[in-house]
């Protein structure tokens, strides 16, 4: 399936849905850190960077996916030697 991306973050979701024989065609993120991620990693495709300027999808998207927000309060919590005790 073709896949337009939302909240692309560094492109894990999709690192394993292009591993699952699925291809990204367009990636959806703001964080300038990211970009440079996603640039590097999914080179020559198609980057925006603003959600609320994408008006429509291309007419060849078969599937939407979005990554949840990673909100950088929790990383102190994942840091911690036994977050689940």
């Amino acid at each position: 399936m073709k896949v337009v991306s939302l909240f692309s973050g560094i492109g894990g979701l999709d690192h394993g849905l292009e591993q699952a024989g699925h291809e990204v065609i367009l990636q959806v993120e703001k964080d300038p850190h990211c970009l440079q991620v996603l640039q590097r990693h999914f080179p020559g495709r198609e980057i925006r960077r603003d959600v609320a300027e994408l008006t429509e999808l291309p007419a060849e998207a078969e599937l939407l996916a979005a990554g949840f927000p990673c909100e950088v309060r929790i990383f102190p919590f994942f840091l911690q030697t036994n977050p689940f005790p």
